[in-house]
């Protein structure tokens, strides 16, 4: 008998203009939003869909326009091991539109 260990690995995705959601909200209207962002989330997915622990870090943004992305920690419901953080980057009261 063979026996095969697969190390579990704890991946990070530093996204810094990008911003993440569980329901992928305004994923057309939201001026950060684009081809990267559905990429990363895909990746991601795919490979903690594998086993392993995913980190999205993003910036934290504060904007009653966008309710969304005001909280700390952020999930996929599908996958457990898939986490959003985001960080303090920048003033909290705004973000650039672009």
């Amino acid at each position: 008998m063979v026996v095969i260990r697969v190390s579990v690995m704890h991946i990070g995705f530093l996204n810094p203009h990008g911003n993440f959601d569980h329901k992928n909200s305004y994923i057309s209207e939201h001026p950060d939003f684009g081809g990267q962002l559905v990429y990363v989330r895909q990746v991601a997915d795919a490979i903690a869909k594998q086993g392993h622990q995913v980190d999205i870090l993003t910036r934290h943004i504060i904007d009653p326009d966008w309710p969304e992305f005001a909280e700390k920690f952020d999930g996929y419901g599908s996958v457990d091991n898939l986490r959003i953080i985001r960080l303090p980057a920048g003033p909290q009261e705004t973000h650039s539109r672009k």
